[in-house]
């Protein structure tokens, strides 16, 4: 494994006490600073989407102020996802659970463009009471590569990946990676696809995998977090996304005179830029936006949804797939 792993990822990974050798932003600091969002909880709901989405959003921020010098001493800013999957419903014009023959990306694509064109409730201790916040720029992407993935999460980029799940994902061990079983599944039963934000890399006995933050509580694997192996996920559906920070000193007001007279939610200006801190090569890329600077408007016209591309190889999948 080390023979061919390149330095920079040799050098990041620690050995665990059970003999894997991992990096995790669980244990990782950028300038001292911890970037990793806090463990979410989606119940028996199927809203994994929303949820990562959230969460990718939070780390992106923490990770552009760890970045400041100096960094804040509070980086705790706080994305609703319930509301975002509201919203998502209101968009297709569909509950949850009633929009498979949509495509098995048209949550994460739909959620990612609302996120850009009318944003998602948050919360911080950096304003007073709930304030809609846009993160436009995001990447959809298809890598085949395992080390290319690790690059990406040792800069801290928020990834979000798919992965096929049965009954036995939520009763993984601390210890466990999983492994997709398909021979498992129940005759005639539809296998699942799970959707969580990866932020670490590791192998185990020479095997690669990946560690992810799930929204099962903290009562899910280790603590919240998650392992699986790389040959188990869908290479094709990864988003990367990239944001700067508000500064502290930016104002928020109730009143823009750039918005339509109809928007009332709160204002926020965010720089935002794929090539904040950028990934590997651009290859990867499916889609991209450029670098803009952008106020807060329910009027602005969304993004358009990156397209998939799927000369990519990709492991074996159930031939329907349903979202957790």
């Amino acid at each position: 494994m080390t023979r061919t792993m390149n330095q920079r990822l040799s050098n990041a990974i620690e050995r665990r006490p059970n003999g894997d050798l991992e990096f995790s932003w669980q244990r990782a600091r950028l300038h001292g600073q911890h970037i990793l969002p806090e463990v979410r909880d989606q119940g028996n709901e199927p809203t994994c989407v929303f949820q990562a989405v959230c969460a990718a959003a939070e780390m992106t921020m923490m990770r552009n102020l760890a970045d400041r010098n100096p960094p804040p001493s509070s980086t705790d800013t706080r994305f609703d996802a319930e509301l975002l999957a509201h919203d998502y419903e209101v968009e297709v014009q569909r509950s949850l659970g009633k929009d498979h023959d949509l495509g098995h990306t048209v949550r994460a694509d739909t959620a990612l463009r609302l996120f850009g064109s009318i944003g998602a409730l948050a919360t911080s201790s950096g304003w007073e009471g709930h304030q809609r916040v846009r993160l436009r720029n995001y990447r959809s992407l298809s890598i085949s590569n395992f080390e290319r993935v690790a690059e990406y999460i040792i800069q801290g980029t928020p990834l979000l990946g798919t992965l096929p799940t049965g009954d036995e994902f939520r009763t993984m061990l601390p210890d466990e990676i999983f492994e997709f079983r398909r021979g498992l599944l129940p005759a005639g039963t539809v296998a699942s696809t799970h959707m969580v934000l990866f932020m670490g890399f590791g192998y185990r006995n020479g095997r690669p995998y990946l560690v992810f933050l799930n929204s099962n509580g903290k009562s899910f694997g280790d603590e919240g977090l998650g392992r699986v192996y790389f040959d188990q996920i869908y290479t094709e559906l990864f988003y990367a996304l990239n944001a700067r920070a508000p500064d502290a000193s930016v104002r928020t007001s109730h009143h823009n005179e750039d918005a339509s007279a109809s928007t009332s939610a709160t204002t926020q200006q965010f720089t935002l830029s794929s090539s904040a801190r950028p990934g590997p090569a651009h290859p990867d890329a499916r889609a991209s936006t450029s670098s803009t600077t952008m106020q807060l408007s329910s009027s602005s016209t969304p993004p358009t949804a990156p397209r998939r591309r799927d000369d990519q190889p990709s492991p074996p999948r159930p031939a329907q797939r349903r979202r957790l």
